[in-house]
């Protein structure tokens, strides 16, 4: 908000220092939040793991020789692929009424401890699920992030041919762009501007003859 205010008020520079500070900010609480998903992502693993543990343990002292197929269908599943979110559900499911089964036959104690894994294996499924979608958001994030970075060594590289060249002007127009890029936090309705506003200008410095920097605001439209 900050940035945009100066930038409004014509402190471009100013505004080019808190966007550099934004970008920097924007950066750290992504790489802690990676960290954070993946660590969240590892304990629930850790739950899956432990459920499979409890459900061995359960199986081996069944006398219910059908049940105990069912249980190590599960642990198998568990063990020997990377099971998704849904299939991990569906195995909960499964263990659940491997629990009823069971209860039935009057295995009270065993329902109750296959239960309880089935169950916890339930609240894994779902934590390994929330953990990974945060992980590919903010992986998706520091994409944008490192694109953005390059857009803005792109536009540095404009902006210095056209000052160069004499076109402060036109120069001042592309060194908002990049100082907008830079904060990271860039509108849909602003890269559309952004895009609008280097087509525009490079139509201008083609007409001005200035064919090598229109080329250069060329490719920053491009990444843009």
């Amino acid at each position: 908000d900050l940035g945009k205010v100066l930038r409004e008020k014509g402190q471009h520079g100013v505004a080019r220092e808190v966007a550099k500070l934004e970008s920097k900010l924007r950066a750290a609480s992504n790489a802690e939040g990676l960290v954070e998903s993946r660590e969240q992502e590892h304990k629930a693993k850790g739950e899956v793991r432990a459920a499979v543990g409890g459900m061995k343990d359960v199986a081996s002292g069944l006398d219910d020789q059908e049940v105990v197929v069912e249980v190590q269908k599960i642990v198998n599943a568990l063990e020997d692929d990377n099971p998704s979110e849904e299939q991990m559900r569906e195995l909960a499911g499964d263990g659940k009424k491997a629990a009823s089964r069971l209860e039935a036959s009057g295995e009270s104690e065993q329902a109750k401890a296959l239960r309880e894994m089935a169950e916890q294996l339930e609240d894994a499924a779902v934590a390994v699920q929330e953990a990974k979608v945060k992980r590919e958001v903010l992986e998706g994030q520091e994409a944008s992030m490192e694109a953005a970075q390059e857009v803005v060594l792109v536009a540095e590289d404009a902006v210095a041919l056209l000052e160069a060249v004499g076109l402060v002007e036109d120069s001042t127009v592309v060194r908002e762009m990049g100082d907008v890029l830079m904060s990271g936090g860039a509108s849909a309705e602003e890269m559309d501007k952004a895009v609008s506003n280097a087509a525009d200008l490079g139509k201008v410095l083609r007409e001005k003859g200035q064919h090598g920097v229109a080329r250069e605001v060329a490719k920053l439209e491009s990444k843009l």
